[in-house]
């Protein structure tokens, strides 16, 4: 089974949120940060003109999920500036399966991103299997390819740990594990990729970044 890719967020400070969206450069070996600087109904890049996962990631410009940030327009403007991989906004799993509109709008990609995917938040095999699927079937229903799917294990914010999600996950790297490879276990036919967000840590005083990624 393969090895879900993994990406961390450096922040040596897990609990501050930012205002400032980033765009990630990963190199071979490598984490980089380098500060950023109307919806459409235009079809998205052919598949010539995208990029593919997870083999050529490497010096590609990564914008990295920004919540209430990393929305369509923005993620266009990026894509202008010479982004080349993209993310949604976090998109919860349980409210999409419960057919939320707004969950479901984030799914949409734009026009001109290469290479996209939409991060879930979810700490359940079964409900994460089941958001895969429907965002796969809203990717061909609408014409809006997903090219991976990233677990978002390291947003701070009290919305998601308070549900045990985001960077809370990261309190129990063994439940994680499971959880992780529960996800990919149950969707390898798919073809769709599961990579994973994570930080340092979940609090300043536990760093267990290493025990995480093993």
């Amino acid at each position: 089974m393969a090895r879900p890719f993994l990406y961390r967020n450096q922040s040596r400070r897990p609990r501050l949120s930012t205002s400032a969206a980033s765009l990630l450069l990963l190199s071979s070996r490598h984490y980089h940060y380098t500060p950023a600087s109307s919806l459409s109904t235009s079809p998205p890049p052919s598949s010539s003109s995208r990029l593919a996962f997870p083999h050529d990631l490497t010096n590609q410009m990564i914008l990295a999920p920004l919540t209430r940030g990393g929305n369509l327009p923005y993620r266009r403007l990026c894509a202008d500036l010479g982004c080349d991989i993209s993310m949604s906004e976090m998109v919860y799993a349980r409210s999409l399966l419960k057919g939320c509109p707004v969950e479901r709008a984030r799914l949409r990609r734009a026009d001109n991103e290469k290479c996209f995917g939409v991060q879930i938040a979810t700490n359940n095999v079964e409900e994460g299997v089941a958001a895969m699927q429907m965002i796969q079937q809203h990717a061909h229903k609408y014409n809006s390819p997903v090219d991976f799917i990233d677990l978002n294990c390291g947003c701070p914010i009290h919305e998601a740990t308070r549900r045990g999600l985001g960077s809370s996950l990261l309190r129990s790297p063994k439940k994680l594990g499971r959880l992780v490879n529960g996800i990919v276990s149950s969707t390898t036919g798919t073809g769709i990729p599961l990579t994973v967000k994570i930080r340092l840590g979940c609090e300043d005083d536990t760093i267990n970044v290493d025990e995480v990624v093993e």
